[in-house]
């Protein structure tokens, strides 16, 4: 197969990427990388389908084009990318691409006019149009150190055509994002950072008016060194999640933009040990770092204070006390004890050593973090929410909740008699201040962002949620 690339005698200058610095101040770099552009020759039809007619597009009304490359281990280095072109008193050049120095294939290319719509295309090998051009799909191609690479692919006009004729189930195309990434965890024994292998789940985030929830894109296994992971455009912020068992999982929120700066520089997340806090009888709880806070990803359990005094069970307002919902065992283990104001301001601490309860201030942190209308939908759990049809609720395709992984279940609340409050339809957590900070099942006049914020009418039946001490 002939390559059809055009090296342009010019010196670009070398760029140095590296992974943001690590905690111990130590920076990785990342190789050296190259400019590749592209434009195209239009080629006319020397047979034309009997099923079709002859559409002439004119080459000045091309505007992108869009492009995937895979690497020689066939791994999309970019996914169907959308570049602008660039007219030269007629000739067409594309903002350029980064890519290491190495040796590379071009599987798709489609040339778009100001709509979105395919005008040109390059047919794919063994399709019934390959013969049209010189170089059929794939193209080979290789990046040289310290020259800017054009390809310049043979393009036949596509409007009115037969998609079948190039080789392409449908012109119809996602526009992705590629960014890089990478993780480390630190080693105590070397007292330093290393990179680390982990799971990576991603949500696009959408903040319109009815918009079902947090929309999955990808869930991928990182290897311990910078991966190029390509994402569906469009969607104003995407939330990453990162595991890795044994360590804190994360959850971070980047805007559109933000994530497409991350293709030189990548995402650098640092994992800490742990992953779970015990408390002083014994109970476990799992974590989660959302943003800059670490946070228990289960409501608090425990019938003694940090010292190992015995909190009373109690369904009284006049002193600290606890109670399971609807005076069933069972929904304590599962949703949490409910307590009342005073255990909280009980200076033996109900926290487990090293957390405590959260101010009204850090809940508020907490929701801000998040777009508008979307921190409860990721806060909530997918499980044993009442169901409602207001989309955008809660209770509403709950299979969308939870993609910070915070994972709040609707505990409901008790009266000072022990009898359940909406069990199911909502959960309501206490400060450390006097204030609440309530999640329904359906969006509600008084929600900020999803999640109510009130003075705390000291009833005995709310919920604890720790965060770590900083």
């Amino acid at each position: 197969m002939k390559i059809k690339i055009t090296i342009l005698n010019l010196v670009v200058l070398v760029f140095l990427f590296c992974i943001p610095a690590c905690k111990n101040n130590e920076n990785i770099n990342l190789a050296v990388k190259q400019k590749v552009c592209f434009s195209f020759e239009q080629k006319e039809l020397k047979v034309l389908s009997s099923t079709r007619q002859k559409v002439i597009a004119s080459k000045a009304d091309a505007r992108f084009v869009v492009v995937t490359i895979v690497n020689t281990a066939g791994v999309k280095v970019y996914d169907t990318k959308k570049l602008e072109l660039f007219n030269f008193n007629g000739s067409f050049t594309s903002e350029s691409l980064p890519l290491d120095v190495a040796d590379y294939k071009l599987t798709s290319f489609l040339v778009l006019d100001a709509n979105n719509s395919v005008i040109y295309s390059t047919p794919l090998e063994g399709a019934p149009l390959a013969t049209q051009v010189a170089d059929p799909l794939p193209i080979s191609f290789t990046v040289t150190k310290d020259q800017e690479t054009k390809i310049i692919p043979d393009v036949l006009a596509a409007t009115g055509a037969a998609v079948s004729d190039f080789g392409y189930a449908s012109f119809d195309f996602d526009v992705m994002i590629p960014f890089r990434i990478s993780a480390q965890t630190y080693d105590s024994v070397a007292t330093g950072w290393t990179p680390t292998s982990a799971d990576i789940a991603i949500v696009g985030i959408d903040t319109k008016v009815g918009t079902l929830g947090d929309i999955p894109l990808d869930s991928v296994s990182i290897t311990n060194k910078t991966n190029i992971i390509s994402i569906k455009d469009g969607y104003p912020y995407y939330g990453i999640s990162v595991r890795k068992t044994s360590y804190i999982p994360q959850f971070i929120i980047l805007t559109n933009a933000q994530l497409k700066a991350y293709l030189n520089t990548p995402i650098q997340f640092s994992l800490i040990s742990g992953g779970t806090v015990t408390d002083i009888e014994g109970n476990v709880y799992k974590v989660v770092t959302i943003g800059t806070q670490t946070w228990m990803a289960e409501n608090l359990r425990v019938t003694k204070y940090r010292d190992g005094t015995t909190i009373p069970h109690s369904k009284n307002n006049a002193a600290g006390g606890w109670c399971d919902g609807g005076d069933d065992p069972a929904n304590g283990l599962k949703y949490g004890k409910l307590y009342n104001w005073y255990v909280v301001i009980n200076n033996r601490n109900i926290a487990p050593v090293g957390w405590h309860v959260p101010s009204d201030a850090e809940w508020t942190k907490l929701t801000a973090y998040f777009p508008e209308g979307n921190c409860a939908k990721s806060l909530a759990s997918t499980t044993d929410w009442i169901s409602v049809t207001g989309i955008g609720s809660v209770g509403c395709n709950p299979a969308l909740n939870n993609s910070s992984g915070f994972c709040a279940l609707p505990a409901g609340t008790s009266s000072s008699s022990g009898t359940p409050i909406r069990f199911g339809d909502w959960t309501c957590w206490l400060t450390s201040d006097g204030w609440t900070w309530s999640m329904y099942k359906e969006k509600r006049s008084n929600t900020v962002n999803g999640m109510a914020h009130i003075n705390s009418n000291f009833n005995p039946g709310y919920s604890i949620r720790c965060i770590k001490d900083y």
